[in-house]
């Protein structure tokens, strides 16, 4: 199968769209990708960069294209991903891919729509002028019934650095430390988290933590805390499910952990209190913490991989969404 990825923003929005690229070719299809920005891959391949990305057995990275080369790929291709976010930087601009997806491919494939753009109104305007069977979006509600459940990141071997649990939990951030409405959460947990679990590890903005010492810390932590940032799903969560490691995560209304059970697979929490409460239960209780990490793997081997993301797609895709029409 030939699966079109039309990343053509110049936003780090892409990078949702890395993980079923790769689950893709892990399941053996062959991926194009249509844009100027590729990052993400550095993420999950080591030694892969922006300006020299290694090769990637089924992938093709096409950065430079004519409006030829972009009709061939999205009528070759079974599935086809347009990503709108912050605008269109590409030669074919958002007008023409409207019309060229709406011509050779309509109400046949999936439009992708980052955090950003829904939340700040980018691109609302320009959902209209799409004829699309799908709206995928990083975060999805339970309300939001013409929307498929979908979140691009996933779990992945390269951030696997589990090691001996020295460290009863961890909480850490990266630089949107404490902007945005559902960031201003986080004060409390840092010092609910300081103050009644002595053994905790906290990483603020100040902090200087490399890519690998932020997971060395996680992989040596027995729970780790997921507390949202810029939005309600971050890379954060699928960080910490890498690594052998359990989640402590907020309770929200998105639909991406509706396979994890409280206190079963998973640690969620609404308070301080009851964060600080359930994860002194877990520590002091063995059979307790390792049946919870038993099931947490469990449901993150089937549910939360790369594989698992692109089976998702393929699933959709066959799927007859009428009320997904956004016209």
């Amino acid at each position: 199968m030939q699966v079109t990825i039309i990343n053509a923003t110049i936003h780090t929005g892409n990078r949702w769209l890395v993980s079923p690229t790769v689950g893709f070719i892990e399941l053996g299809h062959t991926v194009n990708w249509l844009g100027i920005q590729r990052g993400g891959f550095n993420l999950l391949y080591e030694g892969w960069t922006e300006e020299e990305p290694t090769p990637i057995e089924g992938l093709n990275m096409i950065s430079h294209y004519t409006e030829e080369e972009a009709i061939k790929c999205i009528t070759d291709s079974e599935i086809v991903i347009f990503n709108i976010n912050h605008g269109d930087y590409s030669p074919i601009g958002i007008h023409g891919w409207a019309k060229l997806l709406n011509k050779y491919r309509p109400y046949n494939f999936f439009i992708f729509l980052g955090l950003d753009c829904q939340s700040g109104d980018y691109a609302q305007e320009e959902l209209y002028e799409f004829k699309y069977q799908h709206y995928l979006r990083r975060e999805a509600y339970t309300w939001y019934k013409d929307i498929a459940p979908y979140v691009g990141m996933s779990t992945h071997p390269e951030w696997n650095h589990t090691k001996d649990k020295t460290i009863d939990v961890s909480c850490l951030f990266g630089g949107n430390n404490w902007n945005s409405i559902s960031g201003s959460v986080r004060p409390s947990i840092v010092n609910a988290v300081r103050s009644c679990i002595p053994n905790s590890v906290i990483g603020t903005q100040q902090d200087a933590y490399t890519f690998d010492k932020y997971l060395d810390v996680i992989g040596a932590s027995k729970i780790s805390v997921s507390v949202p940032g810029n939005g309600e799903i971050c890379y954060r969560c699928f960080e910490i499910l890498s690594n052998g490691t359990i989640m402590a995560s907020k309770r929200m209304p998105i639909t991406h952990f509706d396979d994890f059970i409280d206190m079963e697979s998973i640690i969620l929490y609404s308070t301080p209190e009851e964060l600080v409460s359930k994860c002194n239960e877990v520590l002091e209780d063995e059979d307790l913490y390792n049946s919870i990490l038993k099931a947490q793997i469990e449901v993150v081997s089937k549910h939360h991989t790369p594989k698992a993301r692109a089976k998702q797609l393929i699933e959709y895709k066959a799927m007859e969404r009428k009320d997904n029409y956004y016209e």
